[in-house]
């Protein structure tokens, strides 16, 4: 609080010194937006940052907010939300939050698209996202962030999925790294979750690939 407020009276002293009508301009060039520093960025693209932003530079700092910046940055890949920071006299930092990759998509055609957390798919991307798992299945986009918000909260190791199915019968099949296949029932599959993550690393299960929980109360391998 106290920074802000030695910088407000700086800003303040700093204006009334000169005649208003004769440093107009002065003044305008002083907090005139020269340099953008853009942190954050893993996956998102720099240059197609550094290029919307660009529109920035030339406008008066001290009456930027963030309104400036979100029209620019919305339709950038990636990209959830941003923090900017004046740092006066002429710079602004923009703090990029991104969007995790969670899966790669595979539609009716076999189109494959980058799935992000919040159900955006990225239909071009590179080759750095070969280890994510496949999500498949009519309707399987509009449920499975709901479904891996869940299973996320869980015990369940994620980085052990190689394949996630959906079914019109509304429920899942994950298929792991090592080929075991998981059947989960429509409903309370957290709990069918927690139960594998307990059993997985046991020897005595290892024989088994197939572990059934679609009746209630039941577990079936085989």
């Amino acid at each position: 609080m106290k920074k802000n407020y030695y910088l407000w009276v700086i800003l303040f002293i700093f204006l009334s010194t000169y005649n208003f009508y004769d440093s107009t301009e002065l003044k305008l060039n002083f907090f005139s937006i020269k340099y953008i520093e853009i942190k954050g960025t893993k996956n998102s693209s720099q240059k197609d940052i550094e290029k919307k932003l660009n529109n920035i530079k030339g406008k008066n700092l001290f009456f930027l907010n963030r309104k400036n910046f979100q029209n620019l940055l919305d339709d950038i890949d990636f990209v959830e939300t941003f923090e900017i920071k004046k740092i006066y006299p002429n710079k602004v930092r923009v703090e990029v939050i991104e969007l995790e990759p969670i899966g790669v998509y595979i539609n009716d055609q076999g189109k494959r698209y980058l799935l992000l957390k919040n159900n955006r798919l990225i239909k071009n991307y590179d080759n750095s996202f070969t280890n994510l798992p496949e999500v498949n299945g009519e309707g399987a986009i509009e449920k499975f962030s709901n479904f891996y918000k869940k299973i996320e909260n869980s015990k369940f190791n994620l980085n052990l999925v190689k394949k996630y199915n959906y079914y019109a019968t509304r429920r899942w099949d994950i298929l792991l790294n090592d080929n075991k296949l998981i059947k989960l029932p429509p409903e309370n599959y957290n709990e069918s979750l927690e139960k594998f993550a307990e059993i997985y690393e046991k020897s005595e299960f290892n024989k088994f690939k197939i572990f059934d929980f679609r009746i209630k109360n039941e577990l079936i391998m085989r």
